[in-house]
């Protein structure tokens, strides 16, 4: 019994010395390491982490051009029609210019002449501007369909004012600064209705003529 004793003894010395010797995992990683606690320890030199770039966005605009661009496509012959009423938009700002400059001149009675063919080339435009609207499909002038108006008002416009240029020289004295501003509000009208043009242009992937 005795030596039962002595050995329960020494086996407890003996545990105990080996706890005192190696210390726990705690004490091993030392105060303020923030392990088990759930804290996270500062970066060394007390800098933040850097924020995560993100890429620069594209502007919304830019992106609603792209996808309508991308998804309206045209033939060879739609492309053709759309040139050509282009064109004839084209001589007919040249023509309303030349007008102009006869009423800026005075030249009351050459500008009458003119207005025939004035009329001619509105009435020409009008013809070709409704044969390519014609020739698109039926989805084509859905998604087209907010420039399409926007060209009827413009072209409703041009034809209001050449009217007014109409009246103004059949009265018997003409004025000049109403016959020019006649022939102004045609070209501030026609300008609109290009630039209007153009852009359905860049939705059909058609660039302008040169």
């Amino acid at each position: 019994m005795k030596d039962t004793g002595r050995f329960a003894s020494f086996l407890t010395v003996t545990v105990a010395a080996l706890l005192f010797t190696f210390p726990t995992a705690a004490q091993r990683q030392g105060p303020g390491s923030g392990a088990g606690d759930g804290t996270q320890q500062p970066r060394v030199g007390g800098g933040q982490a850097p924020k995560p770039q993100t890429p620069p966005t594209q502007p919304r605009g830019s992106a609603d051009q792209d996808r309508t661009r991308a998804r309206i496509h045209v033939s060879d012959a739609q492309s053709g029609q759309y040139r050509t009423c282009d064109g004839t938009a084209a001589q007919l700002h040249q023509h309303v210019q030349q007008m102009q400059k006869l009423a800026s001149n005075r030249e009351s009675a050459q500008l009458k002449q003119e207005r025939d063919r004035l009329r001619d080339m509105i009435n020409n435009l009008d013809r070709q501007f409704t044969q390519f609207r014609q020739g698109l499909s039926k989805e084509q002038a859905q998604q087209l369909e907010t420039r399409l108006q926007a060209l009827d008002r413009e072209r409703d416009q041009v034809r209001i004012h050449q009217q007014s240029l109409d009246r103004e020289l059949d009265s018997q004295n003409p004025v000049q600064q109403r016959l020019i501003n006649r022939t102004q509000q045609i070209e501030q009208a026609l300008e609109r209705w290009q630039t209007k043009y153009r852009k359905l242009g860049l939705d059909i992937g058609v660039s302008q003529n040169e």
